[in-house]
């Protein structure tokens, strides 16, 4: 049966080991792999081999599933790889079980208990510093955004709002300076002109 058997991603020498810290008997380790993978508590019974018709098989994975060892070892076993069958231990009643083991008296049980419980705590924190980083992340890029989008719409509202005052400034401007470069285009004559008026004699009538 064991080498039919595919023990995923934690592989058979985790499972073992951590069945030999819960005191978990051969088919309980194997319902805890089946229903790790998210197997029905019935599937699991009858992959671990547990005998008799389909009501007897389905009692047995209900008690399988509600017993101690499995319980601890799915605990174990969500902590490692954060990840879990539907339907049974949320991530609090896992570490609710783990704390319960890690008080009891077997030492290897208490050891297993306490590793575990500090993996989820750090991963919580890694989690949340993450989420931290991404919301602030996605907060400058939001107000950056707005910011842009509000100089825009000023630059084009000022703009709209102004173009004729800028236009007509500009008339003014360029007509100013055309008016004193005919001036000084002109001046050399206006001289002359009143340069020669002057110096004309004087007709009495």
């Amino acid at each position: 049966m064991t080498e039919e058997i595919d023990w995923g991603e934690l592989g058979e020498s985790w499972w073992r080991e951590a069945g030999a810290n819960r005191h978990a008997t051969e088919q309980q380790i194997i319902f805890a792999l089946h229903r790790h993978k998210g197997m029905t508590a019935t599937g699991c019974a009858r992959a671990a081999g547990y005998a008799g018709d389909d009501a007897t098989i389905r009692q047995a994975g209900h008690r399988a599933a509600h017993s101690t060892a499995v319980m601890g070892l799915l605990s174990m076993a969500k902590a490692e790889t954060g990840k879990g069958p539907d339907g049974n231990v949320t991530m609090d009643e896992a570490k609710q079980i783990l704390s319960r083991l890690a008080r009891g008296s077997d030492p290897n049980v208490r050891i297993k208990a306490i590793e575990s419980l500090a993996k989820i705590e750090k991963d919580e924190r890694e989690l949340n510093m993450r989420q931290a980083g991404t919301g602030a992340l996605l907060g400058r890029v939001i107000t950056g955004r707005a910011m842009a989008r509000s100089t825009a719409e000023i630059v084009e509202s000022l703009s709209e709002a102004d173009q004729a005052a800028v236009a007509k400034i500009m008339a003014r401007i360029e007509l100013a300076l055309e008016r004193r470069r005919l001036i000084s285009i002109l001046e050399p004559y206006i001289r002359q002109w009143i340069k020669e008026e002057i110096n004309k004699p004087f007709a009495p009538e």
